[in-house]
């Protein structure tokens, strides 16, 4: 199975987030070519972890249970984006937050002692909006995708999950394998 673990969102923070994303890009597209993440797939990556079978997938579950991180909070206030050779990949929302990097790093010690191979990028806490298939319009693109401070989102974070992915056609359907509660 693809797998990946993630922190979901409740259904009312994902259409306050879809109202924000409309109003602020309404006109992107003069600028790039993107595709948006539907309303049902927004979520905040911790890890990817790629192809994984069913002893793998045993043996994360197990170590993710012993993960003992307090429960916070994210205050998602600015978009930003990831650039390959000075172009916009990928649009997001953005939140600065230590008990965020904090989970990430308990979750790699986990994945490491279950031999699971997994990308070690630095954590940043970013909730993707769209991706960007090409650029339209440079200077227009870099101009509206400039680093602005937004009314904040927030979001308790109290658990986060193992997921599937299964990709087709119409895109990716996320399912949740697991839970695990923050304490």
């Amino acid at each position: 199975m693809r797998a990946f673990l993630a922190i979901n969102l409740t259904k009312q923070l994902k259409q306050e987030i879809m109202t924000l994303t409309k109003e602020r890009f309404k006109d992107l597209d003069k600028a790039l070519k993107t595709k948006p993440v539907e309303e049902k797939n927004l979520h905040i990556t911790l890890r990817f972890l790629g192809e994984i079978n069913e002893d793998e997938k045993n043996n994360v579950v197990s170590q993710l249970k012993t993960v003992k991180v307090p429960k916070f909070t994210l205050e998602f206030n600015q978009i930003g984006y990831f650039s390959h050779n000075g172009l916009p990949r990928v649009i997001f929302l953005k939140a600065e937050s230590k008990p965020f990097t904090e989970l990430v790093l308990s979750i790699d010690e986990k994945l490491s002692l279950a031999n699971i191979k997994f990308d070690k990028k630095p954590p940043v806490c970013h909730l993707t909006l769209y991706r960007v298939k090409y650029v339209k319009d440079r200077n227009l693109a870099l101009n509206m995708l400039e680093p602005k401070t937004i009314q904040p989102f927030k979001l308790i974070v109290d658990s986060f999950e193992l997921m599937k992915s299964t990709l087709s056609r119409e895109g990716p359907t996320y399912s949740i394998i697991n839970s695990f509660d923050l304490i």
